[in-house]
């Protein structure tokens, strides 16, 4: 599945009837890597839309993105990605706002 998944990515034509979401869950204990790298792509291009509404269809993949890395202990390497997400979204403040309610944190904690 992965490989025919990569295939038409690459064609950028996408599957007709199959979510990505769909595919990254399927792949996600053997090929996690991709898995997340999927979900992190569909969240960047959920918060290019700069809606609000979209902004929480991104936690929902940036959440399981992070599960996969907490599973994979490769917690330094999603803080720098979040960090870099920050960095990059700064201008957004309910994005900020979504982004800090993904640990559980007070947002105060957060911003400090």
């Amino acid at each position: 599945m992965l490989r025919w998944y990569d295939r038409l990515s690459e064609q950028q034509f996408g599957w007709r009837g199959v979510d990505d979401d769909e595919i990254a869950t399927a792949i996600q204990s053997y090929a996690p890597d991709q898995a997340v790298a999927i979900w992190q792509n569909k969240a960047e291009r959920l918060i290019a839309q700069v809606k609000p509404a979209a902004y929480q269809d991104a936690a929902t993949y940036l959440r399981k993105a992070g599960a996969v890395k907490a599973l994979r202990k490769e917690k330094e390497q999603w803080d720098k990605y979040m960090l870099d997400l920050r960095e990059t979204h700064a201008r957004k403040r309910r994005l900020m706002e979504i982004l800090d309610s993904l640990d559980g944190k007070p947002i105060m904690n957060k911003r400090r």
